[in-house]
């Protein structure tokens, strides 16, 4: 399967709203309004993240992410089903066996055929050791038509676009710098409803 169009990205700085906060490490509080936004910003981004019917079974779970780390092997994450939990732990924490963890949400908690989205995936390594290679992958269901330029990432990166069964696209960021313990970062697109 070859790449459709290439391009290389700077790095961008993005608003991420009460989003900034997640994954950080100072304990912040937010608003009823703000948490209840937040899940239905989530619920919509995973909504359009399923493919639906016959074409949905056997079908990859995406965005996924994945890279690699010395004496580990090759890492993935991939958006999991769930709410959004922000927990201050005491102590020192434990590190998780999967340390590539994302965070997918949408610019709006709802969407009509023709409205302009906003697609966030935020990843991090919540490891303790480097991630190198890193790449996000995530699958356009049909529904969405993915408008061409408007891929960001907050990291140099080179992005790439291929052509999916239906009529959408595959989009690809890979990171062009390794993913030190701690460190997260973000990519955004646009999409259109259908």
């Amino acid at each position: 399967v070859q790449a459709s169009q290439v391009y290389v990205l700077e790095a961008y700085t993005m608003d991420l709203g009460p989003f900034a906060v997640l994954e950080s490490n100072p304990a912040v509080t937010l608003t009823e309004k703000e948490r209840s936004l937040m899940a239905r910003k989530i619920r919509l981004a995973r909504a359009f993240s399923q493919l639906a019917g016959i074409e949905g079974i056997a079908q990859p779970v995406f965005p996924q992410a994945a890279g690699s780390v010395r004496g580990l092997g090759q890492v993935r994450g991939e958006v999991e089903t769930g709410e959004v939990v922000y927990l201050c732990a005491k102590g020192k924490p434990e590190l998780p066996d999967k340390p590539l963890h994302l965070l997918k949400w949408a610019s709006a908690p709802a969407a009509h055929v023709g409205d302009v989205l906003t697609f966030y995936i935020r990843y991090s390594n919540l490891g303790g050791k480097r991630i190198d290679n890193v790449a996000i992958v995530d699958s356009l269901t049909p529904r969405l038509e993915y408008i061409p330029g408007s891929a960001r990432s907050d990291r140099e990166a080179i992005f790439v676009t291929r052509e999916h069964a239906g009529g959408s696209l595959i989009l690809r960021w890979e990171i062009r710098k390794p993913l030190a313990p701690g460190e997260k970062g973000v990519v955004s697109f646009k999409a259109r409803v259908r």
